[in-house]
């Protein structure tokens, strides 16, 4: 994560981290929330996208980014990845690819969609880190 909080005690091995579920947010209308969004660097790619809680969001969506103009929209072409809605979210695309839970259908579509992806700073809610007192 990138999180300065971690940096501050001397010895950063003093800080511990706590795994908890605090926040989670859930797309429950795909094509308006990626197109909300801005991307760091230009993007058109399509993705095969699942979804069982939510049906109306399953299907193929053509995400084009280019500076502040955004679209994502539904459409029939050929995915370049194959993904859950849950994936599009906090972690980079290119780890939970590792981790098998993306998967790529055009080569190089991982990494430019993860790079696209990235922010300024990684996301991050602070209640799950724990320091020893001192």
């Amino acid at each position: 994560m990138d999180e300065p909080l971690k940096h501050l005690p001397a010895d950063p091995r003093a800080a511990r981290t706590t795994l908890i579920d605090n926040l989670w947010v859930r797309l429950v209308d795909v094509d308006r929330a990626l197109t909300a969004r801005r991307y760091s660097t230009p993007l058109d790619l399509v993705m095969d996208v699942e979804d069982t809680f939510c049906p109306w969001n399953a299907g193929r969506y053509r995400l084009r980014a280019e500076g502040d103009t955004v679209t994502c929209e539904r459409t029939h072409d050929d995915a370049d990845l194959r993904l859950s809605v849950a994936e599009l979210g906090g972690t980079t695309l290119a780890c939970l690819a590792a981790a098998g839970r993306v998967r790529e259908l055009r080569p190089g579509a991982v990494a430019a969609a993860s790079l696209a992806f990235r922010g300024e700073r990684e996301p991050f809610h602070p209640s799950g880190w724990a320091f020893p007192a001192f």
